[in-house]
């Protein structure tokens, strides 16, 4: 007896201590529930209560679908930013939103063709596209390149700009003091102040001529002079660096007061307009013109 109640004695103090299970059979526990001990040391079953789902591990793959590994409660995820989100069982869709102008979202870059173009409205253009693109449109005009210096608008000279009161728009005013005579005789030319006011000649032997030159880029096409009689008006194309004798061929032939339409005159560098105004008598007077331009 002693033996076995030394044994016995043995078997209390293990399982005082520790708990020892020895073939145990493998097995499922049933869903919803945990081992544990309670309060007094007792095993007990405990049954899991339900929770939220604090965090959720998503990968997605090149579908842009994204898939719940495990777990039984439900979560939401929200879209937006360019991303639309959808939910059904456990499988997160995710799906990029089409860029516009009023929402992000993905988009394509454009093509050099499409972006000379210039019609496309979905795709995007980045500043090396925008280059080529420009580069190579017909829509946009060039009209030459500066090499040096530092460029300062269209200015071509003062006297020429719309600001000078030479030049207005697309014509070029001749002003009284713009005339001058010829060798033919020895009085002046003048400008009657009086009632029957403008330039005049003092002797019927003289003409009256004024001299335009013609703006950098530009061509002349018409020459108006206005006056009290309408003397025959000629208009020639001369050069500064040549001798001109008046009797060559003119670029137009007409009378005052009436809109001569001469042979165009590209502006070069050495050359200008030559009109004159034949005047018969002292009484006749010349009150100015325009010369009209256009661009070559």
């Amino acid at each position: 007896m002693k033996w076995i109640g030394q044994h016995i004695w043995d078997f209390i103090s293990r399982f005082r201590n520790d708990i020892y299970l020895e073939n145990i059979s493998s097995g499922t526990i049933a869903s919803g529930g945990n081992l544990g001990l309670d309060s007094n040391n007792k095993i007990v079953k405990a049954t899991a209560a339900d929770g939220d789902i604090t965090a959720v591990r998503l990968t997605a793959d090149d579908s842009n679908t994204a898939t719940q590994s495990s777990g039984s409660a439900d979560f939401t995820i929200a879209g937006g930013g360019g991303i639309d989100t959808s939910i059904a069982d456990f499988t997160v869709t995710i799906t990029p939103t089409t860029a516009s102008t009023s929402a992000r979202g993905i988009v394509e870059l454009a093509t050099t063709a499409e972006t000379t173009t210039g019609t496309d409205t979905v795709r995007a253009v980045t500043p090396d596209g925008l280059k080529d693109g420009y580069q190579g449109s017909t829509n946009v005009t060039t009209l030459g390149t500066i090499t040096t210096g530092t460029w300062q608008g269209t200015k071509i000279t003062d006297i020429y700009t719309n600001s000078s009161g030479k030049r207005y728009g697309n014509t070029i005013k001749i002003l009284p003091s713009d005339f001058m005579i010829n060798e033919d005789a020895a009085s002046p030319l003048s400008f009657k102040d009086g009632g029957n006011s403008g330039v005049h000649i003092n002797d019927t032997a003289n003409e009256a001529l004024a001299f335009v030159t013609i703006p950098e880029g530009m061509k002349a096409t018409h020459v108006d002079v206005y006056a009290t009689h309408n003397r025959t008006l000629k208009v020639w194309e001369v050069d500064l660096n040549a001798s001109f004798d008046f009797t060559s061929t003119t670029k137009g032939t007409g009378n005052c007061n009436t809109q001569l339409d001469i042979t165009d005159v590209n502006a070069t560098a050495t050359n200008y307009l030559a009109i004159q105004v034949a005047l018969s008598a002292t009484t006749q007077r010349i009150w100015g013109g325009i010369v009209t331009v256009a661009a070559q």
